[in-house]
C-alpha cells in the first residue's frame, strides 16, 4: 500500500477523480471538452455527476453538479473545504468491515453529512469490491471487501479545494434543479441495464423517458451519454437528438465485466460547426446495433457497407403491380452452428409512416429469396416507434397466406428481440 499526499505536489490542471465509479466518463472527457469549448462562458451542469471525472477534466469556471446519491455529494462538499484524513486507511478486511459498520451507524443516526462520514465514504469506495457504490433497501452500504493488492489512498485533498471553489453541489431529483435557460447540460444517467441501484433509489425505464423529455425541453446546449440499447437510441432519436455511437471501455461494472460496450452520445442545440458525428442517421444506428450483437454471438456476417455479399441486389417483379422493385439485403449472417445463410432486413419506422406497406413488401421479397436458394432463413427486423401490433399481425397473416414452403423460415422480430437472440447465438 502507498499513500499519496497530493498537498505536497505542484498544481496540475487535470486533477484525478477522487473516487472509483462504475460507468465513469473520464475516457469521454476530451470529447466533451471539445463540445463545451465554444460555450465556456456558460455554466456547466451535470444532473448525474457521479465520480466527478468529467468536471475535474474540463474545469469549468462555474458548475452546478448534482447527484441523487447524497453520500457522494457530502464527500464533494467536504472536498471544497480541503479534506484532510484523520481516520486509518488500510487495505485490510477487518478495518474495512469496521469502517463499513461505523458508516452505516452514522446513516442510522442521521449523521451522514458529517466530515467523518465523508472520510468513511471515500475509504469504502476505494477499498470495496470492484469500486461499486451500492445500498440496500434500508439505505445501508453493503458492498463487500475488494481484495486489491495495492490501493493508492489520498490523505490530503487540499488541491481540490481551489478547483471546486465556485462549484455548487446539490442532491435532488434532476427535475427539481434550478437551471438557467443557457446552462450547458451534460447528462450521464445510470445505464439502461438491470443494475441501477447505486443509491437507495432505483432509476427505472420510466425515469429514463422522463429524463429524455426533460432534456429535450431545455433551451441551451445538451449532451447525453448512455448505454446504446435499442430503446435508448429510439427514445432520443424520436426527440430530435443527434446521435453518435461510440465504443466505450467498461472499466468497472457490477459483475466485473471489462469488455468494451457500445455507448450513445447524443446532443441538441449545439452548432454543427463544432460537431463531426459518425453515426447520426437511423440506418447507421441499426447497423451498429446489429453488428455488435452478431459479433457477440459468434456469427460470420456481412452488413451493408461491410462486404460485397451484403450488397447483392435482387430485382423481382411484385405480384398485382407487375412492376419491378430492387431489393438490397441489409445483412447476411452465417450461423456458427449450422452454416445456414440468414438474410437480414432491418427497417426503421417513424410514427405516422406507412409501416403496413413495408411489412408486406419486405416479407414477400424475403420469401422469394429463400425460394430461390439465395438464403436459407430470414429475419425482418423492426426498429423505431412507428411499428404497431397491427403491423405484426398483418405480417404474420401475410406469411401464413402465402403459398410457399418458405413461410416458416421468415421471422418478424423487434430490434430488441434480434439483439437478444444474436447475443445468445439463437438466431
Amino acid at each position: 500500500m502507498r499513500k499519496d499526499n497530493l498537498g505536497a505536489k505542484p498544481h496540475t490542471h487535470h486533477l484525478p477523480p477522487p473516487l472509483k465509479w462504475a460507468g465513469g466518463k473520464r475516457w469521454l472527457a476530451p470529447r466533451l471538452a471539445e463540445m463545451y469549448r465554444p460555450f465556456r462562458h456558460l455554466r456547466w451542469a451535470e444532473p448525474f455527476v457521479g465520480g466527478l471525472g468529467v468536471a475535474l477534466y474540463i474545469r469549468p469556471e462555474r458548475a452546478l453538479l448534482n447527484d441523487i446519491n447524497h453520500h457522494v455529494i457530502n464527500f464533494y462538499r467536504w472536498l471544497q473545504q480541503g479534506l484532510v484524513f484523520t481516520i486509518p486507511l488500510k487495505n485490510d478486511p477487518d478495518v474495512y468491515y469496521e469502517h463499513r459498520r461505523r458508516f452505516n451507524e452514522l446513516i442510522r443516526q442521521g449523521r451522514e453529512h458529517t466530515e467523518e462520514a465523508a472520510m468513511l465514504f471515500y475509504y469504502l469506495n476505494r477499498t470495496g469490491f470492484n469500486g461499486l457504490c451500492r445500498f440496500n433497501k434500508k439505505g445501508e452500504f453493503n458492498v463487500p471487501f475488494g481484495r486489491y493488492k495495492t490501493i493508492n489512498y489520498i490523505t490530503d485533498f487540499t488541491p481540490y479545494s481551489e478547483a471546486l471553489r465556485n462549484w455548487e453541489f446539490t442532491s435532488m431529483d434532476f427535475e427539481a434543479l434550478a437551471l438557467g435557460e443557457e446552462d450547458f447540460i451534460y447528462a450521464d444517467p445510470p445505464y439502461d441495464v438491470e443494475f441501477t441501484s447505486y443509491s437507495s433509489i432505483s432509476f427505472t425505464w420510466q425515469d429514463q423517458v422522463r429524463l429524455a423529455r426533460w432534456l429535450a425541453k431545455h433551451a441551451g446546449p445538451v449532451v447525453v451519454s448512455n448505454q446504446a440499447t435499442a430503446r435508448i437510441l429510439e427514445l432520443y432519436e424520436g426527440l430530435g437528438f443527434h446521435i453518435e455511437i461510440v465504443e466505450a471501455p467498461r472499466r468497472i461494472s457490477s459483475n466485473g465485466n471489462r469488455e468494451p460496450a457500445l455507448e450513445m452520445l447524443a446532443w441538441r442545440n449545439l452548432s454543427s460547426d463544432h460537431m463531426t458525428p459518425r453515426n447520426t442517421n437511423t440506418g447507421n444506428v441499426l447497423e451498429v446495433m446489429m453488428q455488435h450483437a452478431l459479433s457477440r454471438g459468434g456469427y460470420t456476417y456481412f452488413l451493408r457497407g461491410s462486404g460485397k455479399t451484403a450488397q447483392r441486389t435482387f430485382d423481382e417483379p411484385i405480384p398485382s403491380t407487375k412492376t419491378r422493385h430492387k431489393f438490397i439485403l441489409d445483412g447476411l449472417a452465417i450461423c456458427p452452428n449450422t452454416g445456414e445463410r440468414i438474410g437480414l432486413s432491418a427497417k426503421w419506422q417513424q410514427v405516422g409512416g406507412t409501416a403496413e406497406e413495408k411489412v408486406a413488401l419486405e416479407t414477400l421479397r424475403l420469401l422469394k429469396l429463400i425460394e430461390r436458394g439465395d438464403i436459407d432463413r430470414a429475419y425482418l427486423i423492426m426498429g423505431g416507434d412507428g411499428w404497431s401490433l397491427r403491423d405484426y399481425f398483418l405480417s404474420e397473416d401475410f406469411i401464413n397466406s402465402f403459398a410457399s414452403p418458405a413461410r416458416d423460415r421468415v421471422r418478424l422480430v423487434t430490434l430488441e428481440q434480434f439483439i437478444s437472440l444474436a447475443n445468445a447465438t439463437q438466431l
